[in-house]
């Protein structure tokens, strides 16, 4: 405790640095920004992820660099990785898909383990749900890709 304390405060605590047992250092830090009620509840290894809104990026739990913002944006992530979800339900029920871009309400809403898609407009790719390499721009487009 005190060779935290001299970290964050070395204008305060100069001595405690010296009278505390050997410091290791400040432990790696994740890099999350977690924001709204259970945004980035469950999650344990997962690094560098935004998540802005209620239960946005909720089960994430070993899922790196991923933005979800909207209620619930990515709810069932748990391992993907890359992903970008904006609007409410976007990317809701990837689960390990990677590299997938959701812009607007419930697009990509059923996308479990697709990767590289990119889905802008209100429920754009709804129904993917493992296809990959897929663009869709505007209300409900592509709405049976998969």
């Amino acid at each position: 405790m005190a060779a935290w304390s001299a970290l964050i405060r070395p204008d305060v605590f100069r001595s405690l640095v010296i009278m505390s047992s050997p410091f290791e250092g400040p432990p790696a830090l994740p890099f999350n920004t977690a924001n709204g009620e259970f945004a980035l509840y469950f999650n344990t290894t997962g690094e560098r992820n935004t998540a802005i809104g209620d239960s946005a990026l909720y089960l994430n739990t070993e899922g790196s660099r991923n933005t979800a913002i909207g209620n619930p944006a990515m709810l069932n992530n748990t391992a993907g990785n890359d992903n970008t979800a904006i609007g409410a339900g976007a990317l809701f029920s990837n689960t390990d898909g990677d590299s997938n871009t959701a812009v607007g309400a419930d697009a990509l809403v059923t996308n479990t383990t697709g990767f590289n898609n990119t889905a802008d407009g209100y429920q754009a790719l709804q129904s993917n749900t493992e296809g990959n390499f897929n663009t869709a721009s505007g209300f409900e487009r592509s709405m049976t890709t998969s």
